[in-house]
């Protein structure tokens, strides 16, 4: 029996980096995917009512990025030391910066504030965070590596999801940022990595 099991929809959005957390450890776990239409009736049960959560050592982990710090500390993805841990915080948690705008765009229905929510995002806030990235990305092994240290961790697994995200508003998002393009690249082809994303489902989301 596993020791983990990951309870969330059937998409990859918020539970994605968990999943790659595990396969890039080798940690096998239950993947447990919830049918949309049987959510209200589990709803109740679950910790602060939101999906995804974690059923390890006998608790419930609710929010994502508390579960993707849990793993990748239990797993040796959350750096050696204070300043590599900080540091991983910190870039996992600029790219949720994006998040408000990228779902206040998703979601807009009017088609001429959707053209200017998405000009702003293009022009101005994604810009702005993937050079603050790129520019940390640099300072180790001159952006030729990983965002921290000499292995992959939970800050480059975490990009890597995002861009999911990104592309959805700018599939030319990376364009015009070549060490972060080069990292994306060195990601996919992990061999881990690579294996998942060939067998994993093919959802909407």
């Amino acid at each position: 029996m596993s020791e983990y099991t990951l309870v969330y929809f059937n998409g990859r959005g918020r539970a994605e980096t968990a999943r790659i957390l595990f396969e890039v450890a080798g940690v096998k776990y239950v993947d447990k995917r919830i049918p949309r239409e049987n959510w209200p009736a589990m709803k109740a049960d679950t910790p602060l009512g939101k999906l995804p959560y974690l059923e390890a050592k006998g608790m419930k982990l609710p929010q994502s990025s508390a579960i993707n710090r849990f793993l990748a500390n239990e797993f040796g993805m959350f750096g050696k030391d204070k300043i590599e841990k900080a540091t991983i915080d910190a870039l996992t948690e600029c790219l949720r910066d994006l998040e408000g705008p990228i779902t206040k765009f998703f979601y807009e229905k009017d088609e001429t504030k959707k053209v200017e929510l998405k000009k702003e995002l293009c022009d101005e806030k994604i810009p702005l965070i993937l050079k603050a990235i790129e520019k940390q990305l640099c300072k180790n092994n001159e952006g030729n590596g990983w965002f921290v240290g000499e292995s992959i961790s939970l800050a480059d697994i975490d990009f890597f999801c995002f861009m999911d995200w990104l592309v959805f508003v700018n599939p030319d998002v990376l364009t015009d940022f070549h060490k972060l393009k080069g990292l994306y690249d060195r990601i996919k082809t992990h061999e881990q990595i690579s294996k998942w994303l060939a067998k994993r489902p093919e959802t909407e989301f």
